[in-house]
């Protein structure tokens, strides 16, 4: 359970609304991951950079490094449901995603592990005052992980619930924090020639701090017309009546 659930992060680093059309937005990310059981959890930081680019008004497209064993995350969002206003309203995206890790061996002459991961999350944005937006992030996580160092090597795969936190705090219109919590469960595991097992009893737990840079359009400046007011009609002094006095 440890490799398997090292092999992904469970972070989503962002709104549920994809980034703007032809923008691209950075993010930096440090993390503290504890992951496996209780009795041989290993916590350890972590730290992730990589951005984003919105494709069309609905889609965008990022990618990831996290460290620090490189990993690397391709993800998209694609929008489903967009609030009508910065402030009220709700926001909804699916969010699929890979990654991959490769693991060395070491000094210990364990064998090498190659792990690729698929991940669907369905992202709800909840919008708050001020530009702030609350996400939920559900999500299905699998992991495949093969030994190759031998012609007997083995394979194993885990699936993976669990969800992600995260409160989108805007500071400027370039700079938004997000602080994120996300858990797993491992609901499932095979392993090569030793069948499945539902209910591995083994857990993720990961806090980030989102840094994002850009990835916000600027207001239109746009020139208003001003209506023409028609001047008053100037009477002629000799067309004006004389004052009579009786």
């Amino acid at each position: 359970m440890v490799a398997g659930s090292s092999a992904c992060s469970m972070a989503t680093l962002g709104s549920a609304k994809p980034v703007d059309v032809g923008e691209t937005q950075f993010v930096v990310a440090p993390a503290f991951s504890r992951i496996g059981l209780a009795k041989s959890a290993r916590p350890g930081a972590q730290f992730e950079v990589g951005g984003r680019h919105g494709l069309t008004e609905n889609v965008d497209i990022g990618a990831r490094l996290w460290l620090p064993m490189p990993g690397y995350t391709l993800d998209s969002r694609i929008a489903l449901k967009k609030a009508q206003a910065a402030d009220k309203g709700l926001d909804v995206s699916l969010n699929p995603g890979l990654m991959y890790i490769y693991a060395p061996g070491g000094d210990t002459n364990a064998s090498p592990l190659h792990f690729a991961t698929i991940q669907l999350a369905v992202l709800f944005g909840i919008h708050m005052a001020g530009g702030k937006q609350l996400v939920i992030g559900p999500k299905l996580t699998d992991i495949l992980s093969a030994d190759t160092s031998t012609e007997f090597g083995s394979t194993f795969n885990m699936l993976i619930a669990g969800t992600s936190v995260g409160y989108v705090w805007p500071i400027t219109r370039n700079f938004t924090l997000v602080p994120e919590v996300s858990v797993g469960m491992a609901v499932l595991g095979a392993v090569t020639g030793f069948g499945s097992d539902l209910g591995n009893n083994g857990n993720v737990l990961q806090f980030s701090l989102g840094m994002l840079f850009g990835g916000t359009k600027g207001p239109e400046l746009r020139c208003v017309e001003v209506p023409v007011v028609p001047a008053a009609a100037v009477v002629p002094a000799e067309a004006t009546s004389p004052t009579t006095t009786p």
